[in-house]
Order: structure tokens, then C-alpha cells, then sequence
């Protein structure tokens, strides 16, 4: 790479990646599509169980609550 684009690379963001992929490649383009892909894979499924474990424990409190209120344990 030239100086003029090592220059443009020292303070990446988010604006600045897109000129960063185009000065490195297709091959980098590929991979940073593949790990953007990824990434919102992983994001997606940590809220997903999050939310599932959320739920179920809020069901069995119900139950419970359920049980208590009828049993009187």
C-alpha cells in the first residue's frame, strides 16, 4: 500500500472500512462480509436463549406461585 493509503488506514471507522476493503481487495471483502454475517448470527442467537431463559423462569415462578396459593406448602 501506498504511504497516502497507510495514512487514510491509521483511524478506522465504521466510514473508513468501506475504503479500507476496496484499497485491500475482493478476498478482504469476502471475508469481512463473511464475519459481519457472523457476527449478527451470534448476536442473534445469544438474545435468543437469553430471552428463552428469561421466559421459562418467569413461568415457573408462575407456577409456583400457583401451587403455593392452592398447597399453601
Amino acid at each position: 500500500m501506498s504511504k497516502d493509503n497507510l495514512d487514510g488506514c491509521d483511524d478506522i471507522t465504521l466510514i473508513s472500512a468501506f475504503f479500507l476493503l476496496k484499497v485491500s481487495g475482493q478476498s478482504s471483502t469476502i471475508t469481512g462480509t463473511y464475519a459481519v454475517l457472523a457476527s449478527g448470527q451470534s448476536s442473534t442467537i445469544t438474545g435468543t436463549y437469553a430471552g428463552q431463559y428469561i421466559m421459562q423462569n418467569i413461568k415457573y415462578i408462575y407456577i409456583f406461585k400457583i401451587y403455593w396459593n392452592t398447597y399453601k406448602i
